[in-house]
This record gives C-alpha cells, structure tokens and sequence, in this order.
C-alpha cells in the first residue's frame, strides 16, 4: 500500500506592537484591582502569513489553501508574577470572574485566503483584536479546522473541547502557537512584543492533520491467459467504507498540572454512532454520479475520503459494487448491479497513521458466467414404507 506523506502547515499569527516609550509593568494595576481593569492595551493582535512550501490537505503543493471558518482561541496559559494575590487562570465560560482574561479570544472565527505565494489568515468579523493590559499572563493560541458554532464547545478550567462531526469530505487539523517560555520569556503578552527585537516576532501556528485519507483506484486485472479485455467491460457503481465513526472530540487546548498528561490536539471517536462513507464524484457526499469502468491504466474513483485512523488491529470493510457492460450494451450505465464485493483494510500493526494518504489499488477481473449441468436420479421406491398413521 502506498503513502503519501503530509507536511505539516505552517500559519503565522504576526502579532505587532504599537510604538510606546512606557514600560507596560510599571502601569500595571495592582491585583487587588485586577478584576475592574481586564481592558485592552495597545499592542494589536494581527493575523499574518504561513511560509511557502508548507503543506495542508486543504491546499495545493505549496501548502496554500482557502478556507472560511477556522476556529481560533487565545488563553492564558502561565501567570508571569508571583505574586499570590493574582486570580487563577480558568478557562471555563461559567467562571464570569476568570474567563474575561482567561478566555482572551473564544472561538474567534477566522478566514484563510491565499494571496500570491502566500496563506493569509484575517479575523471573520473584520474587527480589531488587542492583548490585555497588565501583562499578569502569557498568552497562547490554538487553532482548529472545520469551526463548530460555540454550543458545540466544552470548556473546564483546564481544557477546552470541541465536537467535530465528519462526513468524509472535510479535513480536520488542528495547531498551536505555544513556545516554551524559559526560550521566550512572556511570550506572547503586551510586554513581549515592546522588548528590543521582538517587534515582528511571529508565532507560528503549526498545524497537524487529524485524519486520514483513502483514495481508491482501480484497474483491470488479468484472466489465466494474461487477456484484460473482458475485464474492461467491468465498472465500479459504488464504494463504500463501512461503519466509520463520525463524531468526535478534539481536545483544543489541555494545561494539566502534568505536562506529561497533555492532550493538546488529541481526537477521539467513540464506535457509535457510524455510518458508511461514499467515495463521491465530487466534494460532497452523495457518491458517484456515473460507473468508473476500468482499464489497464490504473485510475482514480472519484475523490479521496478522510477517515479517522482505526485503533490498533481494528478494521475498516469497505463494500464495491461492480456493474457488467456486457449485460446491456446499450446503455452501460444501466446494466444490472451485481454482487458487491468486500475487503478489509486492517490496522494491524498501527500502520496508518493521521496525516498519511493510502492509496487502495482495486484490481477488477472480468465477470464469470456461472453454469452448472443437473441430472436427476430417477424415484427409488423404499421397500420398508411408512407406518400407518393414526389421525
């Protein structure tokens, strides 16, 4: 089986400072006052520009893509006083007190475009995003692809999740901006961006595919004597990867006490509900609009499906549903569907991975005509016959 590897994207999220002669920590508030003062400083929240010859299933082979509605949060992830007075960092939406500073930027929806040679990413609602004032936390960013509407959105003190429903034609990925703060101390805060040098620092948003993708093909195969003709009369109707998972919880961003408990980025499916997947003509799900017949050139059926990695020795049956030109010459796309055919793609060893592509090589022989010679044994009278029945 072959794979096809994916480059993780890059997207920058340039975040510039306006010029200022203050030192933002000597106008900070004090934290008894903390909670009246939660406002914006003058330091802008911009998004800018991935570089070329990254890569996004969403995109071409440069890495750049298109794409409305990219979900992007902002929170804050360590306090940058030590001072023990400051209010706890809390991501939860039912904490009024905390989620003002904690949840910086909730959900922002947020556009991708491309523009020359690059990807540029811009706030959906076109309005201006700032950092907080007072610098009491470091911030970071986290992103995630498809958005879902806020209700569809989890929030706890430490982790925020979102519920993702998938149909097959839609890629997920996710990323974040999260520098280590002993290299890049308060970053990324107001105060970060007004020290020598980091002006035009860019965070980077590394993105990373969640799914993985089946792009079938198929081709004529061979009779005993070596001959494809027959089998080029055959043609796919339908291929369908049976019972896949298709909601799931992407774990946005995860600060526990442990960082070797982390599930930033983590996607999971639970085995029901599930559906089939159609392999489909276009970027819907409806399936193919008209047979793929085979040749000997090997050829692609429709568009690729993206499909959650199965867990370890788990499987995926995928149903094919072949037709015979030869049973209405006529009009081949009516002949009469035959009996669809099964195989397995097993995980056996966990070798498919989020992010990889599969190519599924389909080798069609021609159909067979069944027939079978009957003779009848004449009646045999039995010398030992039934016993009377007594009604």
């Amino acid at each position: 089986m072959k794979k096809f590897f994916y480059i993780p994207c890059f997207i920058g999220a340039t975040l510039l400072a306006s010029c200022t002669s203050d030192n933002d920590f000597d106008n900070t508030p004090s934290p008894n006052d903390w909670s009246n003062t939660v406002t914006n400083s003058n330091v802008e929240i911009k998004l800018g520009t991935g570089s070329n010859g990254t890569r996004s299933s969403l995109g071409d082979a440069n890495g750049l893509f298109a794409a409305n509605g990219l979900g992007v949060f902002c929170l804050a992830k360590d306090k940058l006083s030590d001072d023990t007075k400051l209010i706890e960092i809390n991501w939860s939406r039912l904490n009024e007190s905390t989620k003002t500073y904690s949840l910086w930027m909730d959900n922002v929806k947020t556009n991708a475009t491309i523009n020359g040679d690059v990807t540029e990413l811009s706030w959906a609602d076109h309005k201006t995003r700032w950092y907080p004032i007072g610098n009491w936390h470091r911030y970071s960013f986290y992103g995630y692809y498809p958005r879902v509407e806020d209700k569809d959105i989890t929030t706890s003190q430490t982790k925020i999740t979102a519920k993702i429903t998938i149909d097959g034609t839609q890629d997920v990925i996710w990323g974040k901006a999260d520098p280590d703060p002993k290299e890049k101390p308060y970053a990324y805060s107001g105060y970060y961006f007004r020290q020598p040098g980091n002006d035009e620092d860019i965070p980077v948003l590394q993105f990373e595919h969640k799914l993985m993708r089946l792009d079938f093909y198929v081709k004529a195969a061979p009779d005993a004597n070596g001959s494809t003709a027959n089998a080029k009369n055959m043609g796919v109707q339908e291929i369908a990867v049976k019972d896949v998972p298709y909601v799931g919880t992407l774990t946005i961003a995860h600060n526990p006490s442990d960082p070797n408990i982390c599930e930033d980025g983590k996607l999971t499916f639970e085995s029901v509900p599930n559906k089939n997947f159609l392999v489909s003509t276009d970027d819907t799900s409806g399936g193919l609009s008209e047979t793929c017949w085979v040749d000997d050139e090997a050829k692609q059926v429709g568009q690729g499906l993206l499909v959650p990695v199965p867990a370890k020795g788990k499987t995926y049956k995928v149903k094919i549903t072949l037709a015979n030109k030869q049973e209405n010459p006529d009009k081949p796309d009516k002949a009469e569907t035959m009996i669809p055919n099964e195989i397995e793609l097993n995980n056996t060893q966990a070798q498919f991975e989020a992010g990889k592509n599969y190519k599924v090589m389909i080798n069609v022989p021609a159909a067979t005509k069944v027939q079978a010679n009957a003779k009848l044994t004449w009646w045999v009278e039995e010398k030992d016959a039934i016993k009377d029945i007594i009604l």
